[in-house]
């Protein structure tokens, strides 16, 4: 059951500023056009993937189009399907995303997560997974290799934490890379590496987030990240759904502002057509994927 109290963060609101309690979007609208894959693998066990096609719904054939790969974050994977939307990846799939995009692949891939005897996650995103999922990139554009365009590797929560790990050791197969409330943040070194590598970097954390501190994940290291020309970075002061509202979600740990996730979900669009940055993204995230596709 959602709690509505009073979050911590709450005094620190201007004044006239309102909480807001869920996402103006529906969950599970667009899981029907997605399909269903697995992904053999000895060292986490075989790894499904779900997967949008573009072109089985009316996609030029002739033509390329970008693949969003998306990661989900902890314990996602537990709700089912629900996963596609946790992920940040259902609504890039519908028709009005897949239009202003102009056309893209979807690969939602899904850690083998389950709960342990102690009621603990066990085997969500971790460096086990890197050579998996590299598999699985290099298998889909292989068997999409006519049509497959940039690879752009999308993550939230854990799923950020497992884009910057990737990108340690293969930043070369990532052409750009958006990591969302996500940590540990390379070095300087490792950051010009990737750099030299050519990956282009979207980072978005909320300086509200409760689950992954602002001040402690992201803050000691904004200096760094500012030193590099690939690195672009959005770090809303307050994460809001559609309706303007700050955003509170309680399930049982209060996370409304770590789940910057939500809002990526909606476009970086609020409900009444204004975009959450004007100078960012003034026609939205599929804005943003389309001109660095």
């Amino acid at each position: 059951m959602l709690s509505f109290e009073e979050p911590v963060w709450a005094k620190e609101m201007a004044e006239g500023d309102f909480i807001s309690h869920a996402p103006s979007y529906e969950t599970g609208k667009y899981f029907d056009l997605f399909d269903e894959y697995y992904f053999e693998s000895h060292v986490t066990g075989d790894i499904k993937y779900y997967v949008y096609n573009p072109l089985k719904h009316g996609a030029d054939p002739d033509d390329k189009y970008p693949v969003l790969m998306f990661f989900h974050g902890r314990g996602n994977s537990l709700d089912g399907n629900k996963v596609i939307n946790y992920s940040m990846a259902e609504y890039y799939a519908s028709p009005y995303y897949q239009k202003t995009i102009g056309g893209a692949f979807i690969v939602v891939p899904v850690a083998n997560e389950k709960i342990n005897d102690k009621g603990d996650i066990e085997n969500d995103w971790n460096t086990n997974y890197i050579e998996p999922v590299l598999g699985i990139k290099k298998l889909f554009f292989e068997q999409y290799k006519k049509n497959a365009g940039k690879s752009f590797f999308l993550g939230s929560s854990a799923g950020a934490f497992f884009v910057w790990e990737f990108l340690c050791s293969h930043s070369k197969d990532v052409d750009v890379a958006v990591p969302v409330a996500g940590g540990k943040i390379p070095d300087e070194a490792k950051l010009k590496e990737i750099q030299e590598n050519g990956t282009l970097i979207l980072s978005m954390h909320g300086k509200h987030d409760e689950l992954i501190p602002y001040a402690e994940e992201v803050l000691p290291h904004l200096e760094k990240l500012k030193k590099f020309k690939n690195i672009i970075l959005f770090h809303p002061e307050w994460v809001r759904n559609g309706d303007g509202g700050v955003a509170q979600l309680n399930p049982c740990i209060e996370m409304g502002q770590h789940c910057l996730c939500n809002q990526v979900t909606a476009n970086l669009i609020f409900d009444n057509g204004k975009s959450y940055d004007e100078v960012l993204f003034p026609e939205g995230m599929t804005g943003w994927i389309r001109d660095h596709k």
